[in-house]
């Protein structure tokens, strides 16, 4: 489940440009409320969605992020 939803939070973070974790916990909720995904270890998963992004960052290299202000902003590389 975990590898489903790092790709889901990659495809939202591509479709978005620029977005931040709230924005994409919210998209990832709206998605997976759509999709009936609301399993008890899909939440448990989704727990750990902060991980999920920072392993798309630091070992797939796949999206980064950047600080404006008191926000970070996250987007494909």
């Amino acid at each position: 489940m975990k590898d489903y939803l790092k790709q889901i939070v990659y495809v939202i973070i591509k479709n978005n440009g620029s977005i931040t974790k709230d924005e994409i916990k919210d998209k990832v909720y709206d998605f997976a409320k759509s999709k009936n995904l609301l399993t008890r270890e899909f939440v448990n998963a989704f727990g750990d969605i902060g991980w999920l992004m920072q392993d798309l960052r630091l070992d797939d290299e796949l999206v980064k992020s950047e600080r404006v202000g008191r926000y970070w902003y996250w987007s494909v590389r």
